[in-house]
């Protein structure tokens, strides 16, 4: 009876190992607003994270730098990023952190978006928290909603 029951661990943990680590996706983290000035674009930041719900955490203008604390994404908002597969473990609780930096670039102004993801990956009563990438959907969700305030104007 032992040698089965090493036997069945020992697939078990293979079985877990096979969980794999997240694939970089390489998408443009800088977007620049030719058409828009530094506040317009700014303004339009601000906007978009509190029409979508995203607590600022830490902003100043003059350097155009805007920060938020870890947010929980809705499990429609998760293909936005990648933890890898995860074998018999359970993936949960996924959050995100923004960092975004708007800069004035001769008439018109850049925005960077840099975004960090974790999960909670349970395997039974153990959990750790593990470092995902993005897919850089989040990062179009927001570029793409800026672009459309700011040409609201």
């Amino acid at each position: 009876m032992k040698p089965v029951l090493v036997l069945a661990l020992s697939a078990l943990e293979l079985t877990i190992a096979c969980a794999s680590a997240p694939v970089r996706h390489d998408f443009e983290r800088t977007t620049q607003f030719q058409e828009s000035d530094f506040d317009a674009v700014w303004t339009a930041v601000i906007d978009v994270f509190g029409d979508r719900g995203w607590a600022i955490d830490n902003m100043e203008k003059d350097s155009g730098f805007i920060a938020t604390d870890w947010m929980t994404l809705s499990r429609s908002d998760r293909d936005v990023m990648d933890c890898g597969s995860a074998g018999l473990n359970v993936d949960s609780d996924h959050a995100v952190k923004f960092n975004v930096v708007v800069r004035p670039i001769g008439n018109g102004a850049s925005m960077t978006v840099n975004t960090t993801f974790r999960a909670n990956r349970c395997f039974g009563d153990t959990c750790n928290l593990i470092d995902c990438v993005s897919t850089g959907g989040l990062e179009t969700i927001l570029v793409d909603a800026v672009r459309g305030r700011v040409s609201q104007g």
